[in-house]
């Protein structure tokens, strides 16, 4: 996994990615929107390019 954020040093691992987006996780107002950009399937390796939004909306939940 590579996560890549504006301003922000980039992720190269899951657990990266899960210990900074917790906080984001926990939040009843906050939704992700994922576009796939690009896959690839070679043999037994797949590679694929998203585009994930992540909003929180004015209310609590």
């Amino acid at each position: 996994m590579e996560f890549i954020q504006p301003k922000a040093e980039i992720r190269y691992n899951v657990a990266d990615f899960m210990e900074m987006q917790a906080a984001c996780f926990q939040k009843p107002n906050g939704s992700f929107d994922a576009k796939i950009e690009s896959m690839a399937v070679i043999g037994n390796l797949g590679v694929a390019s998203t585009e994930i939004i992540y909003s929180e909306s004015d209310s609590d939940g």
